[in-house]
């Protein structure tokens, strides 16, 4: 099933994905402010513990997981 999200107006949103792709997830920060890092090791930190795992596992959202987590992957556009 393809998820779509729909909203309107200011700050508009349109994403989804086809059945059985998985969708990756992104965050920003200010360029420089040491916080990307962070939030990386600290994801990385909880998908090797096994935290990560039990997390999406608790939702429903086993499917969902990433293997590992990138800052800064290939293919992402250019300013």
């Amino acid at each position: 099933m393809a998820r779509n999200t729909r909203k309107s107006g200011a700050g508009a949103l349109k994403a989804g994905r086809q059945p059985g792709s998985q969708a990756s997830i992104a965050a920003t920060t200010k360029e420089g402010n040491g916080f990307a890092a962070a939030a990386q090791a600290g994801l990385s930190h909880l998908i090797e513990d096994g935290s990560y795992a039990k997390i999406l596992d608790r939702w429903g959202l086993s499917s969902e997981a990433v293997q590992k987590s990138e800052l800064n992957p290939a293919g992402l556009p250019k300013k």
